[in-house]
């Protein structure tokens, strides 16, 4: 398993500089640390999902993780997703408990907990890229319906509602920029193609550890024209998985073992059909009759 790879993106320098100028470094390394906390918790879910991301990029904007998109699981995404604002919020309990053990504690920690209590909750706003954004997509998924564009969609409506008030605000005399800033880049955010994702590596990886623990076994029926894609979508992490694949009939014609399925996963394309795959598998007769 290569290492995730962090880069640091210019505008984080610029923000590093203004923090030292400005005597705000305490300030920035605790928010920094919320983030990385955050995004690191993203990353350890996605690894024991099975999906890989390639690197993590720290902005003055924030720390995000990049990959190829390789389309994510609902059920996945939406783990994924609850971990980052998840670890904040254990944080943030952290400190509470320390406050209650330590008192004297509170002066060095505020700071730490104001940074993850916001953390979590800015991520959890229903919109996309946020983590609630990609909830939200994800539920909608699991209905059947195009989760990343009806969440882009109610993204773009919360952006307009917000500038709006942002606009409000000034003929008022209130001083709610920090508002109007983040609808622009809510905003900014829909704008050109997503490359945050994640890349699944196998439905599935065979080692010691799992072995010795033990998986359970699940069997999944489709017919011969389903796409691999489809299939993969299916499966959750933890599992082993055997394809059953029958013909308008529902008559079966063979049986593709866990093995194989990582061997498609890996290598065949994502529009492949199951009757393709078996072509391409060459899977004897004696193999279809034992299942095997």
């Amino acid at each position: 398993m290569e290492r995730l790879k962090l880069s640091i993106h210019f505008s984080f320098y610029l923000l590093l500089i203004s923090a030292v100028i400005f005597r705000r470094g305490y300030l920035l390394a605790m928010y920094t640390i919320a983030m990385l906390l955050h995004e690191c918790a993203h990353y350890r879910v996605a690894l024991s999902r099975r999906y890989k991301c390639n690197s993590m990029k720290l902005s003055a904007f924030g720390a995000v993780l990049y990959g190829k998109f390789d389309d994510v699981n609902p059920d996945d995404a939406m783990a994924i997703a609850l971990a980052g604002p998840c670890a904040n919020i254990v944080a943030a309990v952290i400190c509470l408990a320390l406050w209650w053990t330590i008192p004297s504690a509170y002066v060095f920690t505020d700071v730490f907990f104001n940074a993850n209590v916001s953390m979590a909750l800015v991520n959890l706003l229903p919109c996309y890229p946020l983590d609630g954004g990609r909830i939200v997509g994800a539920l909608w998924d699991k209905k059947g319906k195009s989760g990343y564009d009806n969440s882009r969609r109610l993204t773009a409506v919360i952006s307009a509602v917000l500038f709006a008030v942002f606009v409000l605000s000034v003929f008022l005399h209130y001083d709610l920029f920090s508002m109007g800033l983040f609808a622009v880049f809510l905003f900014s955010s829909l704008i050109g193609k997503d490359n945050v994702h994640f890349m699944r590596i196998a439905p599935f990886v065979f080692n010691s550890r799992t072995m010795t623990a033990g998986m359970e076994l699940r069997t999944l029926v489709f017919g011969g024209n389903t796409t691999l894609k489809t299939v993969i979508r299916r499966m959750q992490g933890g599992f082993l998985y055997n394809v059953k694949v029958v013909n308008e009939k529902f008559e079966s014609l063979a049986t593709i073992d866990a093995a194989k399925l990582q061997y498609m996963a890996l290598h065949f394309p994502q529009q492949t059909t199951l009757y393709e795959a078996l072509e391409k598998l060459k899977i004897s007769p004696a193999e279809k009759e034992r299942g095997g």
